[in-house]
């Protein structure tokens, strides 16, 4: 039986890891085929659970309640902490840069005028909104979860009579890496694992908790995939809303069109709040200061960088993967050896595995830099 505790968490889970990482994952099922996609996902789910499973019994190896920063300084020094961190930051700059690119394309969908345009307007606002701090907004992200959830089912009862069930044949092996760096991005929620602890109270549930929220939270994405892709198919768009209302009424279009803006908008704010406050709380810095530091980066790179939304998602996720992985499975081996407390669930897994699933991911990230790069 779950009890109340674990359904909070389980939606704060999916609070934190759903986002703007939703929005691409059917043009990329697309690209590479149901069939494929869906292996491919399963691949990832099983990483992504095996790491945020690492993560928990790190956790529960550790007395004392820590973020996920201070567990890396425990148990790799302040050079392990250092890593995180950078690896975390760089991370976020991707995800700003994206979602302004995103903003733009989402508003040209709903009122027209210019991508670029879009991008720099929405991206001064939003940074005005971080500096002002109106904290206020990033709480949507809790909220959008029950809205997201709700979309997808609209979606699916409303376009089911529009499926086309010869959208799910295809078959395109040459395209096998275009999904994976999506998805890594649209799956990694680990941070809130120290969070969860504090909202179950039982420490026997974590374990299984996080199994559900984890899987819940693919699930749902597959749901909608198969939604997308079943409607329209080759037209399905990088934001997958743009391709979309053109098979569904003007009404159904513009909430989809609406919800991708809200998606990017409260994944832009959330995200810049969260770096901005690494600068303030951990190294000391002013509002002002920590403000110009998060937010002139991936300002300057809109002018510089002629990327899509895809391929900006894809080499972050991919790239941030390979770090996080590997940083997890050297906490996980030594809060092993030197964790300071019994923790309520073990994995028996063997140093092999974490080898060629560390091993994976670099070839993952490797593969796709040179595909969007070279």
């Amino acid at each position: 039986m779950i009890t109340k505790q674990q359904l909070q968490a389980i939606a704060y889970l999916a609070g934190i890891t759903i986002g703007a990482g939703i929005l691409t994952l059917p043009y990329v099922f697309s690209k590479v085929g149901i069939t494929l996609g869906t292996l491919e996902m399963i691949l990832v789910w099983g990483i992504v659970l095996l790491i945020t499973l690492y993560l928990a019994e790190i956790v529960l190896r550790t007395k004392g309640d820590h973020e996920v920063t201070g567990l890396a300084e425990k148990y790799l020094g302040k050079k392990g902490k250092l890593l995180l961190v950078v690896v975390g930051m760089l991370y976020i700059y991707g995800a700003l840069l994206a979602y302004s690119v995103g903003l733009g394309e989402a508003v040209y969908g709903l009122i027209g005028t210019t991508h670029f345009g879009n991008s720099i307007i929405f991206f001064i606002f939003l940074a005005a909104v971080v500096f002002f701090g109106l904290k206020v907004v990033t709480k949507a992200e809790v909220f959008l979860t029950p809205f997201i959830f709700l979309i997808i089912i609209v979606l699916f009862f409303y376009a089911f009579d529009k499926i086309d069930t010869a959208n799910y044949t295809g078959y395109y092996p040459d395209n096998l890496l275009v999904p994976l760096g999506p998805l890594f991005f649209a799956l990694l929620g680990f941070w809130c694992v120290p969070d969860m602890k504090r909202i179950i109270k039982d420490n026997k549930k974590l374990k299984n908790t996080i199994i559900i929220g984890v899987t819940l939270i693919a699930m749902s994405y597959l749901l909608l995939i198969l939604v997308v892709v079943g409607v329209s198919g080759e037209d399905t768009t990088q934001l997958f809303s743009i391709g979309l209302t053109q098979y569904v009424n003007h009404g159904v279009g513009k909430l989809v069109h609406l919800f991708t803006i809200f998606t990017l908008t409260t994944s832009f704010v959330g995200l810049g709040f969260t770096l901005k406050e690494i600068y303030e709380l951990d190294y000391g810095w002013s509002n002002t200061a920590a403000w110009c530091v998060t937010f002139v980066v991936p300002f300057g790179l809109l002018f510089f960088i002629k990327r899509d939304f895809l391929s900006i998602i894809s080499i972050t996720g991919a790239v941030a993967s390979v770090f996080v992985v590997g940083i997890l499975i050297m906490m996980f081996h030594k809060a092993k050896k030197k964790g300071n407390r019994k923790p309520e669930f073990s994995l028996p897994v063997p140093l092999w595995l974490n080898i060629l699933i560390l091993l994976f991911c670099v070839i993952i990230a490797v593969q796709t830099v040179w595909m969007y790069v070279a």
